[in-house]
């Protein structure tokens, strides 16, 4: 999916950026950590509660066990005994 277009001495220049990554300022960049990029919008979202992101950081997986996660986009800790 191509991402927005960047304007460059009135020529269009389309840039696709990979899973995980979204345009901007004329250049593709990651998606931070317990975000993942929405193919739907082209930019980065919160993972929910419980969830962390892939190593690719296009989708969300769920807390391993052991783990657990409380708020969107906060990723997975280590649940306490």
């Amino acid at each position: 999916m191509s991402t927005p277009a960047a304007v460059t001495t009135g020529v269009i220049v389309c840039k696709s950026c990979g899973a995980g990554t979204y345009f901007a300022g004329q250049q593709c960049v990651d998606c931070a950590q317990g975000t993942f990029r929405d193919d739907t919008t082209d930019h980065c979202q919160d993972c929910p509660a419980g969830f962390d992101t892939s190593p690719s950081r296009a989708a969300c997986l769920g807390c391993p066990a052991g783990y657990n996660g409380t708020a969107p986009g906060g990723g997975c800790a280590l649940c306490e005994l």
